[in-house]
């Protein structure tokens, strides 16, 4: 949320809670009785977007955070595989080129050279066995691929979730804005004759619009 949103999101606020006691004054105006529960319903809306804003900014920063650390535990994995192929190779003529490291550090990437390094293990899996990797390496390489894939597709859904907020947040807060300009003309011709709740009003719809940074002047 930038400043000019956080601003309109405050005034908002501040316009709705003005009309809580004060409803009965606006029940016999037809306009006012629609549009002011409208910027209630808006006002509930918005804290519902910001919520999910919020959360899905720190899901998707977890899930960015798990999604690195999988690429590089499969990375280790992989390079693992390819050290111990290079040092067979004496005795194993052409491995070393089954296993060699991706050149492209993408994850797409990295997951599928995994699943070429599961296949092409299976005919020398004892042979890796016989100098002492793991028992299990074929199933661990595949494992972690699968966490990575999965990793990626969470990380994406959460991105989506939260920039799907951030719009829905923004629609909604120019929704409320336009709302409170609409009844302005209506609280103003109710109060006329009432400056207490006039000045009221005047404080709860204005928009405090952030402070526009002045420009550096060119040096002499």
């Amino acid at each position: 949320m930038d400043k000019r949103q956080q601003s309109d999101t405050d005034m908002v606020n501040t316009a709705a809670n003005f009309f809580t006691p004060r409803m009965a004054d606006f029940m016999q105006n037809r306009v006012a009785a629609v549009k002011i529960p409208m910027l209630t319903q808006k006002v509930f809306s918005i804290s519902t977007h910001r919520e999910a804003q919020i959360s899905g900014t720190g899901t998707s920063k977890l899930k960015t955070a798990v999604t690195s650390n999988q690429f590089d535990e499969l990375w280790d994995t992989m390079k693992n595989i390819v050290n111990f192929a290079t040092v067979m190779a004496a005795d194993i003529e052409g491995l070393e080129n089954k296993f060699r490291m991706p050149r492209s550090h993408s994850r797409r990437n990295l997951i599928a050279s995994a699943k070429v390094f599961a296949a092409d293990a299976v005919n020398f899996k004892d042979d890796f066995i016989n100098y002492g990797i793991s028992a299990d390496f074929i199933n661990d390489l595949l494992t972690k691929a699968d966490n990575l894939e999965q990793s990626i597709l969470e990380t994406s859904s959460a991105t989506e979730a939260r920039v799907g907020a951030v719009s829905e947040l923004g629609i909604d807060v120019k929704a409320a804005v336009e709302l409170v300009r609409q009844l302005n003309p209506i609280v103003r011709m109710i109060y006329r004759n009432d400056p207490a709740n006039l000045a009221a009003w005047t404080f709860a719809s204005h928009v405090q619009r952030p402070a526009k940074t002045k420009p550096k002047l060119p040096p002499a």
